[in-house]
């Protein structure tokens, strides 16, 4: 029969126990909830309270654990909402635009249009630098206005694309500055009467 010393019995353990450890610790079991209408409340809870990172997440886990449920469909729509008011635009916009393909019937889908707009107005950065986000706000505030003329949102669109094609306008007039000051005559000719049309 074979003797173990404490000493190698230790050795063995020990890292056997710590390596259990790690793997416990990251496979943690998500928050267990027996139904989707449960875990749908504690997102809109941690929205609330502003915890838009877990209300996020548990926005999330309705969509993967129960993908039948019909609290599927509004959490689509807070999960977007969670990643705006956490200033998550990119990934907001992505989620906003999903829900609108998902479900392009769905009578809150005017205002998953607007704030996949507004995550593209909020995107917009100084008046000199590249301009994509401006003219995707544009173009998403004039949808919202076109299509649904009677949301609620509508108004707000309107205010948001005349402040978005004022800060193109800015950006145009400092690239003709620009040209006009490098004495590239023509090239801001060319710019500025964008200005004009």
């Amino acid at each position: 029969m074979m003797k173990f010393s404490s000493n190698a019995f230790t050795r063995i353990t020990l890292p056997n126990l710590l390596v259990l450890t790690i793997i416990s610790c990251a496979t943690a079991q998500k928050d267990k909830y027996d139904s989707a209408r449960d875990l749908f409340r504690a997102g809109e809870k941690l929205q609330k309270q502003k915890n838009y990172i877990r209300a996020k997440n548990k926005y999330q886990q309705v969509l993967e654990d129960f993908p039948d449920s019909k609290e599927r469909i509004l959490a689509q729509l807070l999960m977007a909402d969670s990643l705006y008011k956490g200033k998550e635009y990119e990934e907001a916009k992505v989620n906003y635009q999903k829900f609108i393909e998902l479900y392009p019937v769905h009578p809150q889908v005017d205002r998953a249009h607007f704030y996949r707009a507004m995550s593209d107005f909020r995107l917009i950065d100084l008046a000199a630098r590249d301009q994509t986000s401006t003219r995707s706000a544009i173009e998403g505030f004039r949808e919202i206005i076109e299509r649904f003329p009677n949301s609620p949102y509508s108004k707000a669109a309107e205010k948001k694309k005349k402040e978005s094609v004022r800060k193109l306008a800015e950006n145009t007039l400092i690239i003709g500055r620009f040209y006009y000051r490098n004495r590239s005559y023509l090239s801001a000719i060319n710019r500025l009467n964008g200005l004009l049309k």
